[in-house]
């Protein structure tokens, strides 16, 4: 997406958003499903690099749980 004009990532973010939140509903665990959200959430919010700690937390967390 970094390669992408401005618009295009932001269409493609929000894609990717809308996937993981589709997937949410695929996972029988509430706390799977609440750090499926809590990515989608970091990911949509991170607009400026200074955001990346969340997005990495969100990560962390989801893998740490499979």
């Amino acid at each position: 997406m970094q390669s992408q004009p401005p618009d295009q990532a932001a269409a493609s973010m929000a894609a990717y958003v809308a996937q993981l939140r589709g997937q949410e509903g695929q996972v029988s665990s509430p706390e799977a499903q609440a750090d499926i959200e809590n990515l989608a959430s970091a990911l949509e919010n991170a607009t400026r690099p200074e955001a990346a700690s969340s997005v990495y937390g969100a990560i962390g967390k989801l893998n740490s749980a499979c």
